[in-house]
């Protein structure tokens, strides 16, 4: 398979996992041990789609920094839908290198 195609596959697990609802509809949906299940799935999925777009584009192209921002920002989303900023620190790494976090206040 090729970058492109895994990133489909990655992209499909990311909405399967979300199973057609908004985030907050996701997370109103689940238990709190479902949810915190749920956040480590989603945050390892975008991370695996963010190292999939490395290998597929270069950065800093236009097509990885689309894929850039739209990681961030669902990760940033999940932050805020949880509400739990204050406690909880969600980054996206890639091979042991920190490449954002997010930290709320």
């Amino acid at each position: 398979q090729t970058a492109i195609e895994r990133l489909g596959l990655v992209k499909a697990q990311i909405t399967s996992t979300m199973g057609g609802m908004s985030l907050d509809q996701l997370m109103a949906s689940l238990t709190e041990e479902q949810q915190l299940t749920t956040i480590q799935t989603l945050q390892d999925l975008w991370d695996q789609y963010l190292s999939v777009a490395q290998e597929a584009y270069q950065r800093p192209s236009i097509e990885y920094q689309a894929i850039f921002d739209e990681v961030t920002a669902a990760l940033g989303e999940i932050l805020i839908s949880l509400k739990i900023c204050s406690i909880f620190t969600l980054s996206l790494s890639f091979k042991n290198i920190v490449i954002c976090s997010f930290n709320c206040w």
